[in-house]
Order: C-alpha cells, then structure tokens, then sequence
C-alpha cells in the first residue's frame, strides 16, 4: 500500500510539474496545487483500495482542467494544447523509461517495484529536463500560434 501511494504521488507530482513548465511558470506548491494533489491521490487510493473500474480515474481530467483555468487563468486553447501535451510528454516518458528498464533489468513483467523505479525516474527526468533542456512552454507556444 506504501509503494502504491508513492508511485501515485510520483505521478502525480510529474504532472503537475510539467503543467507549471507548459505554462512556463515556476512550480511551488501552494494550497491549490497541494489541493489538487490531495484530490489525485484521494481518487485514485479509493480506486485502488475499493477495486473500483479504472473508468473512475477519468474524473481526475476535469480536475485538472479547472486547476488550470484557476492557476493559471488559461484559456480554452491554451487548456486543451497543454493538457494534450502533459499527458503526451508524461506517457512517453514512463513508455521509454518502462522498456529501458525493462531491458536494463531484464524483466518479463510488471511489478509494483518497476512501476515506482518508472515514476520516480519520470518525476526526475520532468524536474530536471522539464526545467533546463525541453522548454517545454516553448513547444506550447508554437502549438498556440499554429492551432
């Protein structure tokens, strides 16, 4: 249960740091993001401990999307292009990590220990990428003046 928890707070951290670099903002926590990450993990814990479908984790979206509109007082193209974009740049990195450490570690499935080493790798490579070397604000930009 531990484990789980702190590869959904992994996740959840990464996704809301890319979100502050799409909108090229400094990421802090504040009572709206802590508020938010509380939410996810609140969800998604009830999804786990009560075997609830997946189908349920789709509420977390529109939570999101209003933590934008809120935040970062987006508008709708700007909310639709960047929460495309988190969930395109999160997934991919977790697929590359997942199949490098797959290969690296010589592994034959999945367990709850290669799905925290790919969230905490994900959670570092944001952090530290995200920040310095993708600009990712600036792929954002791009995809606003071109849509």
């Amino acid at each position: 249960m531990i484990i789980e928890n702190v590869c959904l707070l992994l996740e959840v951290l990464s996704v809301v740091m890319c979100l502050h670099y799409l909108y090229g903002e400094k990421f802090k926590l504040d009572i709206m993001t802590i508020s938010l990450i509380s939410i996810d993990m609140i969800i998604m814990t009830m999804i786990n401990t009560y075997r609830l479908p997946q189908v349920f984790s789709l509420i977390i979206y529109p939570i999101i999307f209003l933590y934008c509109i809120k935040k970062f007082k987006s508008n709708f193209k700007e909310l639709i292009i960047n929460n495309v974009l988190y969930i395109i740049l999160i997934s991919g990195f977790q697929i590359v990590l997942a199949i490098l450490w797959s290969v690296i570690g010589e592994r034959k499935y999945v367990d709850l220990d290669s799905i925290l080493v790919v969230n905490f790798l994900t959670f570092i490579v944001i952090m530290i990428l995200g920040k310095r070397f993708l600009k990712v604000h600036k792929v954002s930009m791009y995809f606003q003046r071109k849509v």
